[in-house]
């Protein structure tokens, strides 16, 4: 997570977006949008990656938290 996000900050939205940022951050693990895998071609790795990511946000998505997706 960006250090803005990081547990020990102050705390950023509202409680029901904290305690999706806290299942993020408990997951421990890097979300990848896969643009890169996607515009050289490597499609296979792209959705691997994509695959992880879901796997990642699942328990986030679950709680119907807002989310924001930046574009690179």
């Amino acid at each position: 997570l960006p250090p803005t996000l990081r547990p020990g900050r102050r705390p950023v939205g509202d409680a029901r977006s904290r305690s999706a940022l806290s299942l993020l951050a408990a997951r421990r693990g890097r979300v990848c949008c896969g643009l890169t895998y996607i515009s050289t071609g490597q499609l296979d790795r792209a959705r691997a990656v994509l695959r992880r990511t879901l796997d990642l946000l699942e328990p986030v998505l679950a709680t119907d938290a807002p989310l924001a997706v930046l574009e690179p």
